[in-house]
């Protein structure tokens, strides 16, 4: 009994969890590079090669992504979900399709989409497109935690002066001034500016000023308390010689014995 092409190609390709026949494998990856290219216009034939291979998640990946270019998010949500429901793999394609998902519901649902890209990120944790998608959400849910987030794009980006400017406005937030006077710098180093890089250092000085007559005052209070305490034992001190002195004088009185200076 021959053995079926469908079989053929699941073993000459084991890792490759949702097989297509040969001649639907071709048509699969000329749709997916139209639609990774943005193709707008492949919506039909998207829908035409579900039809031919319907209980295939990688189909409804396909007209999902072909609904969402053509402007259909809903419908192209759906797909895309159902397709996660069928249990698209492997991690990489399916972690592909948890970002495209998290992008879709940011205008309507920025807690779904905060969901999918985190379990996108953990399936592709490469992808710093994914992590600096969760920092944004973050400005908006978490300040705090967007932070570790954009220090490990900065860590990843080097040479991203965006990056730093984002980190200057986030670490002056939270109180870290020169943390973001140093974001500043090295953002302005990468020719970044912003509007507010005058703004934080024009605070920046004031407050270093404002600190240094702190400092000030508090080493003058302290020198005026040392020379007042210096003062009254010098008092203290004068007082008990002289009182001796007098001592002194009086028995010296007292027993007829006197001295010229007496």
């Amino acid at each position: 009994m021959p053995v079926s092409l469908s079989l053929v190609l699941v073993l000459a390709q084991p890792d490759e969890p949702h097989p297509f026949p040969r001649e639907q494998l071709t048509t699969y990856e000329a749709l997916s590079r139209r639609l990774d290219a943005g193709d707008r216009t492949a919506k039909a034939e998207a829908k035409a090669f579900l039809e031919a291979n319907p209980g295939n998640p990688r189909s409804h990946y396909l007209v999902g992504v072909a609904l969402l270019l053509a402007g259909d998010t809903g419908l192209g949500r759906q797909e895309l979900e159902l397709a996660l429901e069928m249990g698209i793999r492997p991690a990489k394609r399916r972690g592909g399709l948890l970002a495209i998902l998290a992008k879709a519901w940011i205008p309507d649902d920025k807690l779904r989409a905060y969901a999918y890209a985190t379990e996108a990120l953990r399936l592709l944790p490469e992808r710093t497109d994914l992590l600096r998608l969760l920092a944004q959400l973050d400005l908006e849910y978490n300040f705090a935690a967007a932070r570790p987030k954009f220090e490990e794009i900065a860590r990843r980006s080097p040479d991203d002066g965006d990056v730093q400017a984002e980190l200057a406005i986030l670490r002056w937030k939270l109180g870290d001034h020169p943390g973001a006077m140093d974001a500043v710098r090295r953002a302005t180093s990468l020719g970044v500016t912003r509007p507010f890089f005058s703004t934080l250092e024009s605070m920046d000085r004031r407050e270093r000023w404002s600190k240094a007559g702190v400092i000030g005052l508090a080493v003058a209070l302290v020198l005026l308390w040392v020379g007042l305490g210096l003062i009254a034992l010098a008092g203290s001190l004068l007082s008990r010689t002289e009182l001796g002195a007098l001592a002194d004088v009086k028995s010296r009185l007292d027993t007829g014995v006197r001295t010229a200076q007496e």
